[in-house]
């Protein structure tokens, strides 16, 4: 149940107060009024429900990116031998064995890519961390 300090209403001349320390002056001029208060109504509603519906559309696309699994495809071959021997072959062997940045192949292979590059997150190392689980951030750092 709100306390009387929590809502004030003074109905004399003086300023509305409510939720203590917003005040709204019944006398005060806040501007030139539009000459027709329901169509400038109207037109605030429909711009906010239009960048409501661009933000949607935005944060749309943003997790269709983020939830896209898509973004891989697999070579197979008939043994470990022939898969290692392709990789000598193309240089690959240095980029992984079984997963390969695709960025980085297509660089050795001169191929430009278009394409735009989704931000990465900032991420910081936790030292501590890494010194513990004995990682390769660990021999590099220290």
């Amino acid at each position: 149940m709100p306390s009387d300090d929590d809502i004030s209403l003074d109905l004399g001349d003086e300023a509305l107060a409510i939720d203590d320390g917003v005040s709204l002056d019944p006398n005060a001029d806040y501007g030139e009024r539009p000459k027709d208060l329901e169509a400038a109504a109207a037109q605030e509603m429909s711009d906010a429900l239009k960048a409501f519906k661009n933000r949607a559309k935005e944060e749309d696309g943003r997790f269709q990116d983020a939830t896209d699994s898509e973004y891989w495809f697999c070579i197979c071959f008939q043994t470990r031998a022939q898969k290692d021997e392709f990789l000598k072959k193309m240089g690959w062997w240095e980029i992984g064995d079984k997963y390969l940045d695709g960025m980085r192949v297509a660089a050795e292979l001169g191929i430009e890519l278009e394409s735009p590059v989704p931000p990465l997150p900032n991420l910081r190392v936790d030292w501590r961390l890494a010194k513990m689980a004995g990682t390769d951030e660990d021999m590099q750092e220290g």
